[in-house]
């Protein structure tokens, strides 16, 4: 039973590797050379600046803040055993 779940386990990663692979080596075949320029990715600049800004310290200070709750909350010292 171990030996079957190794294989199988083995069979799925090869499996997992293999057909992103193949649909590539797919596609890339059925591309011909004077449809390639025609198939790349174009990257567009951003006409206006982002609104989202500085928000970066605040989140900071809620995490430092959710930290220090935890460890005062972990380490209060009223967690005595309750068994006999």
């Amino acid at each position: 039973m171990r030996v079957l779940k190794s294989a199988t386990a083995a069979v799925l990663a090869v499996a997992m590797v293999a057909v992103p692979m193949a649909a590539q080596a797919a596609e890339a075949g059925r591309v011909g050379a004077s449809q390639s320029k025609a198939v790349e990715r174009l990257s567009v600049r951003p006409t206006k600046k982002s609104e989202l800004r500085g928000g970066s310290i605040v989140i900071a200070l809620l995490a430092a803040a959710a930290v220090v709750g935890g460890i005062v909350i972990a380490a209060d010292g009223k967690n005595k055993p309750k068994s006999p």
